[in-house]
């Protein structure tokens, strides 16, 4: 397994209830198909994480959604140097730039779009061919199709358990696809 690292400090502030939100984008270099990437999110100036949606695209332009806008206790805490984990990019390459787009859907707390930092996983090539076995898992609801770790998360929902089953099957060589 090899790995490439990117960081950015955009110092952006995040537009209050916006869809279009502000981005951030860092370019990698190491010729790799992609197993999973890590992504470390600070923006620990919103006192409201639950407002925020975080949408990380690869370079062949495939999205993964980091992080929604839930309903949960508006006094919920913020983003310090937050992990996310995502196998949405299995199998594309992993050199080229990368762009982290942070959204406010919600008003009355604003904050600032401080820094990220990507850490690509993979192995030797260039990726984005079709080999392999694959499963497809399909399912309706809500959810993000990325793991996260920090407080507030509920080990209850489909959001939780399916991108931990996708990840665990990635782990074992097998091409997985979440499809809503």
């Amino acid at each position: 397994e090899i790995n490439a690292e990117a960081t950015a400090s955009p110092n952006t502030a995040i537009p209050d209830n916006n869809t279009t939100g502000v981005s951030s984008s860092v370019t990698t270099t190491t010729k790799m198909t992609v197993e999973h990437v890590e992504v470390f999110f600070t923006a620990d100036d919103h006192a409201r994480w639950t407002d925020l949606e975080i949408v990380l695209t690869s370079p062949s332009g495939s999205t993964s959604t980091l992080s929604s806008k839930v309903e949960l206790d508006p006094n919920s805490g913020n983003f310090n140097n937050w992990r996310f984990l995502s196998v949405r990019h299995w199998g594309e390459s992993g050199r080229g730039t990368w762009k982290l787009t942070v959204k406010d859907l919600r008003s009355d707390q604003t904050g600032t779009f401080k820094s990220w930092k990507i850490v690509v996983y993979g192995t030797s090539g260039s990726g984005g061919g079709d080999s392999g076995p694959s499963t497809i898992i399909k399912f309706k609801g809500g959810g993000c199709n990325a793991l996260t770790s920090g407080t507030n998360r509920s080990p209850f929902g489909a959001g939780y358990w399916l991108p931990l089953l996708a990840f665990a099957l990635a782990l074992m060589g097998v091409r997985v696809f979440i499809k809503r």
